[in-house]
């Protein structure tokens, strides 16, 4: 149950420790007995209660998915109250152990004057409690467990999320043009949502995009929770921190490496011989042991460590003898490629500052964790994703009157679903329902041509049944987005009525764009009149005027 309790939100705050019942549970029997086993029973019985209409609820769910999603948080609510009750009765067994050896000395009679007498207070003392609340029941009835009803739970969505069939990331969106300033629609951006390397490094090492990339997690976060009430969110985020601490430490986070000496190699305190294999280290006691290396094991040796490696014999050994036993960010500005001797005076006023490029690196994890737990949040939600650019596409090719059009026949197909009877209709023939929700008449199904299958591969093979449904799907968002996909601009979209092939649509467009670019205006076809009436082509004409014979 814990597992699967809103509680695993990670991005909730550790819970502090909590009280012996949880508010609004009914408390009376622990006004009659303050032991802790009283308590601690009592509270286990009220979880018990909400286990058991936790299981009633999941074996009555809807199918329809706005149904079922509602009684999914009606699930995940009754599961924290199980873990609250769990985590309350473990706090009071383990946690008041000399009160637990109280009630012991009670009952074995060495505080109430006998056994007998200890278990007859306690008994009248039930007796009096259940008579006082005779609605609560008593342990031994198990039915009285199953009447408690999970209460409704208010899931709020915008409407573009479409109560969670789509995601809303418009704010998002134009905080990310804000901040990048590129110029790119809201589709694009959905699209590479996913993409963090298609990014500029200057931009995503910025703390604006840091703080981007906090809200997109927090709202990412929040949508989950509630489209998939009883999935383990903690369990999911914690994978991808794990894999991004192993990419991290190893220098092959996307986006994030570092060539040469990396940055952190200067707060590193430990000496560089701590890199080098341990039989080097014993054989490099001093210059002519670090000669008798040779040239090229002591270029790998220098260029391993960050140091330069060239030069002659005597050099790289002098150099390897000198650095190998102090850190890398005290090593002598000489030693470091790409610094020269003469410069040895403005590098050491150029030199960085360790604590600076320590919280430099320190930011830039915090920015790829980041990215690493919005990648997994996008990968679970990704159905969610893909229908939001299918209803941008669907957005784009639909004028505002059949955008109503689609609004009413969404929110009627909603209430239908609600409206819904369990009772099955008797259609043999599997022929469409008419207005009245009863099968229509064959005689009219067969006359209406619904019998017969038209498919459309520009629509990825699509089925349609009936010659109106096929004629009108031309002019729906499916095909025109087919057809943009197959490189037709929208203003020939007309001539490819009637065509379902994918071969004959790009036939047809090469023959359109030959014949339109025959149609199309060039300035060589320019014709001017003189005040005569005679005509000549630009060129002429403009060479007379310079002339003055015009």
């Amino acid at each position: 149950t814990a597992a699967c309790s809103p509680l695993n939100d990670p991005r909730a705050p550790p819970l502090p420790r909590p009280p012996l019942f949880a508010p609004g549970w009914v408390n009376c029997e622990v006004a009659m007995s303050m032991f802790p086993l009283e308590r601690a029973r009592i509270v286990l019985e009220d979880g018990e209660r909400y286990e058991r209409a936790c299981a009633e609820e999941l074996k009555q769910r809807p199918s329809q998915y706005r149904e079922g999603l509602e009684a999914d948080h009606r699930v995940a609510f009754g599961l924290a109250e199980v873990q609250r009750a769990a985590t309350a009765a473990r706090a009071t067994l383990y946690e008041g152990e000399s009160a637990i050896a109280e009630e012991k000395k009670f009952l074995s009679g060495e505080t109430s004057g006998g056994t007998m007498k200890a278990f007859y207070a306690r008994l009248n003392e039930i007796r009096q409690s259940h008579r006082s609340n005779p609605e609560r029941g008593t342990g031994s009835d198990l039915s009285a467990l199953t009447t408690l009803k999970l209460p409704d739970q208010e899931i709020n969505f915008t409407g573009e999320e479409s109560f969670g069939r789509n995601v809303d990331l418009h704010d998002l969106y134009r905080e990310f043009i804000n901040l990048s300033n590129e110029k790119m629609s809201y589709l694009e951006y959905v699209k590479q949502l996913r993409d963090f390397s298609s990014i500029p490094s200057h931009i995503r090492r910025r703390p604006e995009y840091k703080k981007y990339l906090d809200h997109l997690y927090t709202y990412l976060s929040d949508f989950h929770h509630k489209v998939a009430p009883l999935h383990d969110l903690r369990k999911e985020v914690s994978s991808a921190e794990e894999s991004f601490r192993s990419e991290w430490e190893t220098n092959s986070c996307p986006g994030w490496t570092f060539d040469g000496p990396v940055d952190k190699a200067e707060t590193d305190d430990a000496p560089l011989s701590a890199k080098l294999p341990s039989d080097i280290v014993d054989k490099v006691q001093s210059v002519s042991d670090a000669e008798n290396l040779g040239l090229e094991k002591l270029k790998e040796v220098l260029h391993a460590l960050g140091l330069k490696s060239g030069g002659t014999l005597e050099e790289r050994a002098e150099r390897l003898v000198q650095c190998k036993d102090v850190p890398y960010r005290d090593v002598a500005p000489e030693h470091k490629p790409g610094v020269k001797r003469k410069n040895k005076q403005k590098q050491k006023k150029k030199e960085v500052n360790p604590e600076d490029v320590k919280a430099r690196i320190e930011s830039f994890r915090k920015t790829a964790e980041l990215e690493s737990k919005v990648g997994k949040l996008l990968d679970l939600l990704h159905d969610q994703v893909s229908a939001t650019v299918n209803h941008i596409h669907k957005k784009q090719s639909l004028t505002y009157e059949e955008m109503l059009v689609e609004a009413e026949m969404e929110d009627a197909n909603v209430l239908s679903d609600d409206d819904s009877d369990d009772e099955e209709v008797y259609n043999p023939k599997n022929v469409p329902l008419g207005w009245d929700g009863k099968p229509m008449p064959f005689w009219l199904y067969k006359l209406y041509g619904l019998n017969r299958e038209y498919k459309c591969e520009i629509c990825g093979e699509a089925s349609y049944w009936g010659p109106r449904a096929f004629d009108r799907h031309f002019n729906e968002w499916r095909h025109r987005q087919g057809l943009r996909l197959l490189g037709v601009p929208d203003r020939t979209h007309r001539f490819f009525h009637g065509v379902v092939k994918i071969q004959d649509a790009q036939e047809l467009n090469k023959r359109l764009d030959k014949e339109l670019q025959k149609d199309e205006w060039e300035p060589e076809q320019e014709e001017c009149e003189d005040a005569d009436g005679n005509v000549f082509d630009k060129k002429t004409y403009d060479e007379l005027v310079r002339q003055g014979l015009v």
